[in-house]
């Protein structure tokens, strides 16, 4: 999937989308190459909002049984940074990496 067409399937979805939509995006944003981030910087960070947004308001809909989805994409995500070199998505994915670790438990 492209940047350009996940921000669109984003930008239909609610700001609060459910966990199953959540992991869908995880998904196609983890199908992304590092050149094509880099070459669509705000389109991932709009992205990468989008899913922080909706990761904070439910929260409480991640157990014991899921955490370790959103774990595998804040590694992911961190794995990134050996090959992003920008400080505004490094950032980013610092930020986004901590909100999908939260945990209620």
């Amino acid at each position: 999937m492209t940047i350009e067409s996940l921000i669109k399937k984003v930008d239909l979805l609610p700001t609060v989308m459910s966990i199953e939509q959540e992991y869908e995006i995880i998904a196609d944003v983890m199908s992304i190459s590092a050149n094509e981030i880099l070459q669509n910087k705000s389109a991932f960070i709009s992205i990468l909002d989008s899913l922080a947004t909706s990761h904070m308001d439910n929260v409480y809909e991640v157990t014991i049984e899921n955490y370790p989805e959103f774990v595998n994409f804040s590694k992911w995500l961190l794995s990134l940074k050996e090959n992003l070199n920008d400080p505004i998505l490094l950032a980013w994915l610092n930020s986004v990496s901590d909100t999908m670790e939260a945990k209620l438990w």
